[in-house]
């Protein structure tokens, strides 16, 4: 969203009344404590509320968060009523103003009607740090907490066009939630050192969180491996942290990890996931069920059946299944926030984005596929010839050949990175725009496992080996289970 030169003076002015209207109250009394914690819950909760976690119709501007604070002026012909009237307009700042102002955060209640120096522009949320002495600009140095609203400059024009929550960082990645990315609610990862971050504005009076040092790392964040003899060993936190045996003396096709969730495939085709702890207790997905694939994403779990059916539930554990697509035969599903994708047993792809009755798109009609990959707005396929096509945005938007004369056969996407395995073993991560350049993750490696998640890449060698990278692309390499063999890995 942009500002124009009569906006950011108005706005400027308004700071500095503020700023003298204001002094003596913020130098009189301490800040009312919040936590970060619930800053992040809350926006969490607004990631998974299905009822307004993306605008309705899509693409049209129609959402509940400006109906919430400023459907008294703004358009609303074609929104919808759910809860209340909604509005047309932008909504990424109206979206982290109704979190500060739910999980309590000082001055984000006050109604910018009536003076509140949060408005509908992404710009105010700078306007807040600097007005109340908690701004920290990208080069500060600063290490963005949870609950601090993260502002972006998308064409480093000057000019703020968007804002977030910041759900975690680390030393290198910050992970933020974010309204109006792609006309929905969404979680991103970027580089902290990504030209495009203006900086942060804390929230007055944040508490917790990870105090004022390096946050601890995100909720879920784990690294799950299927050793040769079937057993599932996943760690959770840092990179050298213990494994956790998730079946011990069971043997598993299959482990993925996303979030808080872990969910394996017995040799049995029995379907287990588990949600908490690495400790917590199993679920069976569909009792007698023969299962051959599961995915995870959020709060979605996705199965292939051996009948080729494609199963999606949402929410609980215990929640009903809705078949994709009836009668259909699938080979393959992936799962990314309000997205599901199959590929069918002639090859093709399909996606649909929203609810799970949505409809179908056909991603490239007459295309034959062997492996597809979803991320956020993007969406990754590659074809029978080794062909790997990435696309962004809409789901009509076109395709970007990633590596022309290529031959591929896996593709793997997380945030806006983008990963291939070529035929030869060759692996290549690119990071930031589809047209930024590829890095060789192992030069002269032959691996046949990729998984990525933020800010961390996992292979495995063509001799078992699991190695992970945390941070930058040319990090190093850590051995996840020395002189163990490992036939898959997964990050989450």
């Amino acid at each position: 969203m942009r500002k124009i030169l009569i906006r950011r003076l108005v706005l400027g002015l308004t700071v500095v009344a503020l700023q003298a209207a204001c002094l003596i109250g913020l130098s009189a009394a301490p800040a009312m404590a919040v936590s970060r914690d619930t800053i992040v819950s809350v926006a969490m909760d607004e990631l998974h509320n299905a009822n307004r976690n993306h605008e309705q119709p899509m693409g049209s501007g129609c959402n509940y968060y400006t109906g919430y604070f400023r459907g008294g002026w703004k358009p609303t012909a074609g929104c919808p009523y759910i809860e209340l009237q909604w509005a047309d307009s932008d909504w990424c700042a109206d979206f982290v103003k109704f979190v500060w102002k739910n999980a309590g955060v000082p001055h984000a209640d006050v109604p910018e009607t009536s003076g509140g120096i949060l408005t509908g522009w992404a710009a105010s949320f700078r306007d807040y740090g600097e007005l109340y002495g908690t701004w920290h600009s990208r080069g500060s140095g600063y290490t963005p907490q949870p609950g601090d609203a993260v502002v972006f400059d998308w064409d480093q024009s000057g000019d703020i066009d968007h804002v977030g929550v910041v759900e975690s960082a680390d030393g290198s990645t910050i992970y933020t939630i974010e309204g109006n990315s792609s006309d929905r609610t969404k979680t991103n990862s970027y580089s902290r050192s990504d030209g495009d971050i203006v900086g942060y504005s804390a929230p007055v009076g944040g508490t917790g969180g990870g105090g004022g040092g390096t946050p601890p790392p995100a909720t879920g964040k784990r690294v799950g491996i299927l050793k040769g003899d079937g057993t599932v060993l996943v760690k959770a936190g840092e990179l050298n942290s213990a494994w956790k045996d998730m079946l011990p003396g069971g043997v598993m096709t299959q482990v993925v990890v996303s979030g808080d969730r872990v969910g394996i495939i017995k040799a049995d085709g029995t379907a287990l996931v588990k949600d908490g702890e690495l400790n917590a207790g199993w679920k069976d997905m569909l009792p007698g069920g023969v299962i051959k694939q599961i995915a995870l994403d959020g709060d979605r779990i996705g199965i292939i059946k051996s009948d080729g059916t494609a199963l999606v539930k949402e929410g609980e554990l215990n929640a009903g299944w809705k078949d994709m697509l009836p009668g259909g035969v699938i080979k393959q599903i992936a799962l990314s926030g309000d997205r599901v994708g199959i590929i069918k047993s002639d090859g093709t792809v399909l996606v649909k984005d929203g609810e799970l009755n949505a409809g179908w798109k056909d991603m490239l009609p007459g295309g034959v596929m062997k492996d597809l990959a979803l991320s956020g707005d993007r969406v990754g396929i590659v074809k029978q010839d080794g062909t790997v096509l990435v696309k962004e945005g809409e789901l009509n938007t076109a395709w970007k050949d990633m590596l022309p004369g290529g031959v591929m056969t896996d593709v793997e996407l997380s945030g806006r990175r983008v990963g291939i395995i070529k035929s030869d073993g060759t692996v290549l991560v690119k990071d930031g725009e589809l047209n930024a350049g590829w890095k060789d993750m192992l030069p002269g490696g032959v691996m046949r496992d990729l998984a990525l998640s933020g800010n961390r890449v996992g292979i495995i060698k063509a001799d078992g080996t699991a190695l992970v990278k945390e941070g930058e692309l040319n990090a190093g390499w850590k051995d996840m289970l020395p002189g163990g063999y490992m036939s898959q890995i997964t990050l989450g």
